[in-house]
């Protein structure tokens, strides 16, 4: 049986980068060691469960707002930096 940690590890990366391959394998590193098609499916069944689609969710929405709210701080810089640049 899994732990609560992994699985929130195993969340955590998949919102970050989307490969839930490579999320599992950042949360198991053991698994690094296994063939890329194990891990692969050890990945695709942990996302089966509606525990862990509902995780990601939470944290994928969570990603999508800090993205939104850094782009709009950059783009903010931006154009103060262009209009002092002007004057």
């Amino acid at each position: 049986m899994s732990s609560p940690q992994w699985i929130e590890s195993f969340c955590q990366h998949y919102a970050l980068n989307g490969n839930a391959t490579a999320a599992y394998i950042a949360a198991h590193p053991r698994a690094a060691n296994w063939k890329r098609r194990s891990a692969g499916r050890k990945a695709v069944e942990l996302m089966k469960r509606p525990d862990v689609q509902a995780r990601i969710a939470v944290l994928g929405g969570v990603v999508r707002e800090q993205s939104d709210a850094a782009f709009l701080a950059e783009l903010g810089e931006y154009f103060s930096e262009a209009r002092r640049g002007r004057s």
